[in-house]
């Protein structure tokens, strides 16, 4: 039984209540890594915003090292970094921490990142896949509630953490599962803790955890098939998120293949932004997919690397992208038939990435969708 929570914070970083964490990002994954030789470098940097903070110790376990230039005071709007390298000595996987402990506001703090990387001989395996799905986008109420959709193939079943997050004061947010297309509900919540499963909840790993009392959270464990997830408000409109983990399966091919979410594509801050996550190693083919739901929104994807914020592709007609002949060739339920939709269809490296789906027409419900080929 392969478990992969480790690759799964960042996209949720992205869309957390701070702009930015003390310490960031707090993941790292690392391509796969010959055994005997020693990676790029990859850093972890450690801010401070409010406060003065006091470094009293950094430590990494593991086949991974570390040099830093934190050391003793960061003053208010400093920041320094750390230095990390994969160098393995067995095969397989590698999943370690690096725990930085300090003094901020007379409290002792301690941070965590979560580190892994894949030690191999001789060729590298391509074991690419996604494993997340989150999606920020405005809570309008009925139709222009968030509405996320995906797929778990292959065999057996796949635990997931579902989470609902409130991004504006005065938002409840309140999770209904289905199943697509019969619409059957598996379950529902609106508060983690009153989930049949929160004991399970409250020790997963420190990136999946629900803080807030009143955000929503569904622990499940899910066969083969396609779900819709629900994410509405019992308080007041706003701007809310929405997450699907992957978490472990019961088998090896059980994993998830498609994300999309529909939602009210409003400008600005308040377009829909989608965050998913690559892990394994090699690349993952997989196609982005801007629809119009409204008459008049005309929809624009535009991908970007995470936490980089680099630019990797943007597309306001696929027929445009440089793939487009790929596209047209693509089985009936990925064809985009609206020349006036987005697409694009990419080979990416493990990694995050945020899409971005805005309309250059007029506002309205769009939808985002990423789906996984090879």
């Amino acid at each position: 039984m392969k478990n992969y929570t480790l690759t799964i914070l960042c996209c949720f970083m992205l869309f957390s209540r701070n702009t930015i964490a003390e310490v960031f990002p707090q993941i790292l994954n690392f391509a796969s890594q010959e055994i005997g030789t020693t990676s790029e470098i990859q850093e972890v940097f450690v801010a401070s915003e409010k406060n003065n903070m006091t470094i009293n110790n950094i430590v990494i376990t593991g086949d991974f090292t570390k040099t830093t230039s934190c050391k003793g005071v960061i003053e208010i709007g400093d920041k320094c970094s750390i230095r990390i390298t994969f160098s393995p000595t067995s095969k397989g996987w590698h999943q370690e921490t690096l725990t930085i402990t300090s003094i901020s506001a007379g409290k002792n703090k301690t941070d965590t990142v979560f580190i892994e990387g894949i030690g191999f001989y001789g060729e590298i395996p391509n074991t690419a896949h996604l494993i997340n799905i989150s999606t920020r986008a405005p809570i309008q109420g009925g139709a222009n509630d968030v509405i996320a959709g995906f797929i778990i193939t292959g065999t057996g079943t796949q635990k997931v953490i579902i989470r609902g997050l409130s991004l504006d004061v005065g938002i409840d947010p309140n999770l209904l599962i289905q199943t697509y297309p019969e619409g059957k509900t598996i379950a529902d919540n609106n508060n983690w803790q009153s989930s049949t499963r929160a004991n399970e909840i409250a020790t997963l790993p420190k990136n999946l955890r629900l803080n807030n009392p009143t955000d929503a959270g569904l622990l499940l464990d899910l066969s083969v098939g396609a779900y819709t997830v629900i994410l509405s408000s019992l308080g007041t409109k706003g701007l809310g998120l929405i997450g699907v983990d992957a978490i472990e399966s019961s088998s090896d091919t059980a994993k998830l293949i498609n994300i999309s979410s529909r939602a009210p594509i409003q400008g600005g801050a308040n377009d829909v932004i989608a965050g998913f996550i690559i892990t394994g190693t090699g690349m993952q083919k997989v196609i982005l997919r801007g629809f119009a739901i409204e008459t008049g929104v005309n929809p624009k994807l535009t991908l970007h690397k995470y936490p980089s914020g680099e630019l990797v592709a943007s597309n306001d007609n696929w027929q445009t992208d440089s793939r487009a002949s790929e596209v047209a060739t693509l089985p009936a339920h990925l064809k985009l038939k609206n020349p006036t939709d987005a697409g694009l269809l990419l080979d990416l490296p493990v990694g995050a990435y945020t899409v971005i789906l805005s309309s250059v027409g007029t506002k309205g419900l769009g939808l985002v969708g990423i789906d996984a080929i090879d």
